[in-house]
Protein backbone atom coordinates (compact mmCIF):
# COMPACT_ATOMS: atom_id res chain seq x y z
CA UNK A 1 0.00 0.00 0.00
CA UNK A 2 1.24 3.60 -1.05
CA UNK A 3 0.38 6.02 1.35
CA UNK A 4 0.57 9.62 0.49
CA UNK A 5 1.85 11.31 3.69
CA UNK A 6 0.86 15.28 2.91
CA UNK A 7 -2.56 13.86 2.28
CA UNK A 8 -2.99 12.52 5.59
CA UNK A 9 -2.20 15.40 7.01
CA UNK A 10 -4.62 17.35 6.17
CA UNK A 11 -7.28 14.80 7.29
CA UNK A 12 -9.11 15.11 10.62
CA UNK A 13 -6.90 15.00 13.46
CA UNK A 14 -7.24 14.35 17.59
CA UNK A 15 -4.63 15.04 19.90
CA UNK A 16 -2.95 12.47 22.14
CA UNK A 17 -1.90 14.86 25.15
CA UNK A 18 -1.44 15.64 29.16
CA UNK A 19 -4.58 17.67 28.91
CA UNK A 20 -7.82 17.02 28.04
CA UNK A 21 -8.37 19.86 26.13
CA UNK A 22 -7.10 22.70 24.51
CA UNK A 23 -5.84 25.47 26.69
CA UNK A 24 -7.80 29.31 26.47
CA UNK A 25 -5.67 32.01 25.18
CA UNK A 26 -6.56 33.47 28.19
CA UNK A 27 -4.75 31.37 30.44
CA UNK A 28 -1.78 30.83 27.74
CA UNK A 29 0.62 32.33 30.25
CA UNK A 30 -0.50 29.05 32.65
CA UNK A 31 0.34 26.55 29.65
CA UNK A 32 3.77 28.17 28.99
CA UNK A 33 4.68 27.27 33.18
CA UNK A 34 3.43 23.77 32.31
CA UNK A 35 5.03 23.25 29.58
CA UNK A 36 8.48 24.28 31.40
CA UNK A 37 7.60 21.63 34.02
CA UNK A 38 6.94 19.37 31.29
CA UNK A 39 8.46 19.12 27.80
CA UNK A 40 11.98 17.64 27.32
CA UNK A 41 11.59 15.30 30.34
CA UNK A 42 11.56 11.68 31.04
CA UNK A 43 8.02 11.91 32.56
CA UNK A 44 6.60 12.95 29.40
CA UNK A 45 8.84 11.01 27.08
CA UNK A 46 7.72 7.62 29.19
CA UNK A 47 3.93 8.13 28.99
CA UNK A 48 4.32 8.87 24.83
CA UNK A 49 6.54 5.49 24.87
CA UNK A 50 4.41 2.87 27.06
CA UNK A 51 1.47 4.84 24.99
CA UNK A 52 3.25 3.23 21.85
CA UNK A 53 4.71 0.64 23.16
CA UNK A 54 0.92 -0.99 24.40
CA UNK A 55 -0.55 0.31 20.47
CA UNK A 56 2.49 -1.53 18.50
CA UNK A 57 1.29 -4.89 20.19
CA UNK A 58 -2.31 -4.09 17.95
CA UNK A 59 -0.77 -2.49 14.79
CA UNK A 60 2.73 -2.72 12.94
CA UNK A 61 4.54 0.08 12.87
CA UNK A 62 6.26 2.21 10.07
CA UNK A 63 8.47 4.67 11.15
CA UNK A 64 9.37 8.00 8.49
CA UNK A 65 11.89 10.72 9.72
CA UNK A 66 11.98 14.35 8.42
CA UNK A 67 15.42 12.84 6.34
CA UNK A 68 12.99 10.26 4.77
CA UNK A 69 15.06 7.32 6.63
CA UNK A 70 12.15 4.70 7.12
CA UNK A 71 12.16 1.74 8.97
CA UNK A 72 9.49 -1.10 8.78
CA UNK A 73 8.04 -2.84 11.63
CA UNK A 74 10.17 -0.32 13.80
CA UNK A 75 10.69 -2.16 17.19
CA UNK A 76 10.31 -1.40 20.77
CA UNK A 77 14.49 -0.84 21.12
CA UNK A 78 14.00 1.45 18.05
CA UNK A 79 10.76 3.35 19.80
CA UNK A 80 12.50 3.94 23.09
CA UNK A 81 16.00 5.73 21.11
CA UNK A 82 14.04 7.94 19.10
CA UNK A 83 10.60 9.10 20.86
CA UNK A 84 11.33 12.12 22.78
CA UNK A 85 14.45 12.74 20.77
CA UNK A 86 13.24 12.60 17.34
CA UNK A 87 10.63 14.07 15.01
CA UNK A 88 8.96 10.76 13.78
CA UNK A 89 6.22 9.81 11.84
CA UNK A 90 4.33 6.78 12.51
CA UNK A 91 2.48 4.97 9.56
CA UNK A 92 -0.05 2.85 10.77
CA UNK A 93 -2.35 1.50 8.08
CA UNK A 94 -3.87 4.73 6.39
CA UNK A 95 -3.33 6.59 9.79
CA UNK A 96 -0.85 8.33 10.89
CA UNK A 97 0.79 9.66 14.24
CA UNK A 98 3.00 12.86 14.67
CA UNK A 99 5.54 13.11 17.50
CA UNK A 100 7.60 15.74 17.72
CA UNK A 101 10.02 15.75 20.56
CA UNK A 102 9.30 19.96 20.97
CA UNK A 103 5.38 19.08 21.30
CA UNK A 104 3.76 18.04 24.62
CA UNK A 105 1.42 16.30 22.35
CA UNK A 106 1.13 13.63 19.66
CA UNK A 107 -0.94 14.20 17.02
CA UNK A 108 -3.18 11.04 15.15
CA UNK A 109 -4.51 11.47 11.90
CA UNK A 110 -7.03 9.41 9.77
CA UNK A 111 -7.47 6.81 12.67
CA UNK A 112 -10.23 4.65 12.12
CA UNK A 113 -13.16 4.65 14.64
CA UNK A 114 -11.37 0.84 15.87
CA UNK A 115 -8.40 2.19 15.62
CA UNK A 116 -9.90 5.42 17.87
CA UNK A 117 -11.59 3.72 20.43
CA UNK A 118 -8.22 1.69 21.77
CA UNK A 119 -6.18 4.69 21.64
CA UNK A 120 -8.50 6.20 23.56
CA UNK A 121 -8.14 3.53 26.18
CA UNK A 122 -4.59 2.88 25.83
CA UNK A 123 -3.89 6.75 26.31
CA UNK A 124 -6.34 6.46 29.81
CA UNK A 125 -3.87 3.98 30.74
CA UNK A 126 -1.11 6.01 30.65
CA UNK A 127 -2.47 9.46 32.08
CA UNK A 128 -3.19 11.02 29.21
CA UNK A 129 -6.10 12.01 26.96
CA UNK A 130 -7.75 12.37 23.38
CA UNK A 131 -9.50 15.44 21.93
CA UNK A 132 -9.96 17.11 18.65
Amino acid sequence: MNINIDKLLDTPFWIIDILPQRVSKEMADKYVALEREFLHTDELRSKFLHFLLKLNSYYRFKAIFSDYEEIDDISAVELKELVGYRYIQILIDASLIVSDPDDMYMSLYNPTDTMLELVTKIAGSEGLFIWN
